[in-house]
């Protein structure tokens, strides 16, 4: 009785491995709950899909862009207004939530932007990683919701650069 008490209790810290996106020579890692399944990549305008998954609670796009990012690296900057202000002209019914500035990477140098918002259809959530002269950005939509779900947010916080193995 002791062993399978024992083996629950482990099997039950075992985290599963993040998932992985790649872009070029880029790597991405999020953490996705069961539930989560790979979806068909939408078509974008702008940009490049790179990932997509669905669940019953919603969807998730990973998707890289090109453009100047170099105001993003600078905190005086009025860029992530400017960014801000370009999702809400195009989201019917914008009203924001959340919005957060980060710092990624193993050395914290990458800045990256975490904004929710409400729309008429639901919540969303973009995390926007900002390279040189390109952003990678993960959106995550739940139909239905008011405010930040948990688990969305999790979702959302997990997403960022894959770190570099070890050298041997």
């Amino acid at each position: 009785m002791r062993i399978v008490v024992v083996a629950a209790f482990v099997t039950s810290l075992a985290v599963a491995a993040p998932t992985v996106v790649t872009d070029d020579d880029s790597r991405w890692q999020i953490d996705l709950p069961d539930g989560w399944t790979p979806a068909d990549l939408p078509e974008v305008t702008e940009g490049k899909a790179l990932a997509a998954w669905s669940s019953d609670h919603g969807r998730l796009v990973v998707v890289r862009m090109r453009g100047n990012t170099d105001a993003a690296y600078d905190p005086k900057s009025s860029y992530l207004a400017g960014l801000e202000a370009g999702v809400a002209k195009e989201s019917p019914g914008y009203h924001r939530l959340a919005a957060t500035q980060k710092k990624l990477g193993k050395k914290k140098r990458l800045p990256a932007y975490d904004l929710w918002f409400r729309t008429g259809a639901g919540v969303r959530g973009i995390r926007f990683i900002f390279m040189k002269n390109y952003t990678v950005l993960a959106s995550i939509d739940v139909p239905g919701l008011r405010k930040i779900g948990p688990e969305s947010k999790k979702i959302l916080e997990s997403f960022g650069p894959m770190p570099s193995p070890p050298p041997p």
